[in-house]
């Protein structure tokens, strides 16, 4: 008798990972465990948590979830302890799958490549599937047609961008894929501009051997929301304004 189909949905989970992820590759096994568990754990869509102690909503995107070190723990089993989580979630940062932020009560936690790798649309159906089965993926196929690589005048000025960064680890595929994550995540930013900023800056702060240049540039995008930079008067023109106020 076939099994029922779980009310909770289900996530996807490409076959490619274990050969072709670096991230997998140099997890431990409690800590693909705690990977897989966060991505079981984020939203499929957007939604709100309430907190119960500022009483406020709080707003959880798709790819984002609310939890805490115990919760988690929890979540993920036996064998997994707190610290296991937080020496997880460290490495996981550095390697750009996720970013948090903490607070008394909660973490909030963004997976980054979320709305790529969970959305049907980029795996391959294999050729003997109707494409109208949507739930159903086979990953087999290696023909490589299929693939959006096509990119818009404005994809390839921020590869450009990249490229230009010394130490910079540039792969198109992997980098097209992830200034789209970017692109989705922060619509109101111009990814383009934030992208050529960071790489002037990093003429005076090049990457350091051990730097997470996607990391960094994920943060300066990020920052540019909060602060909204907004270009400060040249010294010259503060001269001239003082001129004018006092030359009468």
């Amino acid at each position: 008798m076939p099994e029922k189909h779980n009310a909770d949905g289900y996530v996807m989970f490409a076959r490619g990972t274990y050969k072709d992820s670096k991230t997998w590759q140099n997890l431990n096994p409690v800590q693909k465990v705690i990977m897989i568990t966060l991505i079981m754990l984020a939203n499929h869509k957007d939604g709100n948590w309430w907190d119960n102690v500022k009483k406020v909503w709080v707003p959880v995107k798709r790819g984002q979830l609310i939890t805490s070190l115990d919760r988690l723990q929890k979540a993920c089993g036996k064998g997994v302890s707190v610290q296991n989580i937080r020496t997880c979630f460290v490495n996981l940062e550095k390697m750009g799958f996720l970013t948090y932020k903490s607070t008394k009560q909660y973490r909030l936690v963004t997976i980054a490549n979320y709305d790529f790798y969970q959305c049907s649309e980029n795996y391959q159906q294999s050729n003997q599937q109707k494409p109208n089965k949507g739930l159903t993926i086979n990953n087999n196929d290696k023909n490589e047609k299929n693939k959006d690589l096509t990119t818009s005048t404005t994809e390839q000025k921020i590869l450009n961008s990249l490229k230009q960064v010394d130490g910079y680890p540039f792969e198109n595929e992997k980098d097209l894929e992830y200034i789209r994550t970017l692109s989705i995540k922060f619509p109101g930013i111009n990814i383009a501009a934030e992208t050529e900023k960071w790489a002037v800056y990093k003429l005076d702060k090049p990457l350091k051997r051990n730097s997470n240049p996607r990391l960094q540039l994920h943060r300066w995008i990020e920052n540019a929301g909060k602060f909204n930079r907004k270009p400060q008067p040249k010294m010259a023109d503060k001269m001239q304004q003082l001129e004018a106020l006092f030359s009468d």
